[in-house]
């Protein structure tokens, strides 16, 4: 199989390309395809999701296939993309790793000054910390139940430094632990 290579994109123009990461289990290999889309277009726009995360080692890869071809990505990179796989159904990310052409100067210019838009267009963002560990599990399933429980409330027109705020949270983790 040979090494992905990227179709220019129109740098006259507010255009990026989008990976639509396949369904898959996780024993399978990672198969997706990059396309162009084009910012600022509301009324043909492809809902996707911005991912932010460390990119890791450059030393340490593994392949994933696009488009029938490989591409190299790092190892945390490739973990990530296993652990947001969804196996019934596609799914529309922006990476910046495999969405830009990293050897093309000036089209990473063009990428890095559209970035913010990129986010703020985007409809989910996306942040990898790492793998979870039983502390990040806890404390995530403590502010789902937060959220679940602050919606309960008038929480809109509480301040930061009201009683309410602390009577909630105490009243979350001393009942769920």
């Amino acid at each position: 199989m040979e090494q992905y290579s990227y179709e220019p994109l129109d740098l006259g123009r507010p255009a990026i390309r989008l990976l639509c990461l396949h369904r898959g289990g996780n024993e399978s290999e990672i198969t997706c395809n990059l396309f162009q889309a084009e910012l600022h277009q509301r009324h043909d726009t492809v809902s996707y999701e911005a991912l932010s995360y460390t990119w890791g080692s450059a030393d340490l890869t593994e392949s994933i296939v696009i488009d029938c071809f490989f591409m190299n990505v790092t190892l945390n990179l490739y973990g990530i993309l296993q652990q947001l796989r969804y196996q019934d159904e596609d799914r529309i990310l922006w990476i910046d790793a495999v969405c830009i052409d990293q050897e093309n100067k000036k089209e990473r210019g063009h990428q890095v000054e559209q970035m913010s838009e990129i986010y703020k267009e985007a409809h989910r963002v996306v942040f990898w910390l790492g793998p979870g560990t039983f502390e990040t599990d806890v404390l995530m399933e403590s502010l789902q139940l937060l959220q679940s429980e602050i919606e309960k409330h008038n929480y809109r027109s509480w301040l930061p430094e009201d009683d309410d705020w602390k009577k909630l949270y105490n009243g979350v983790v001393y009942e769920s632990f």
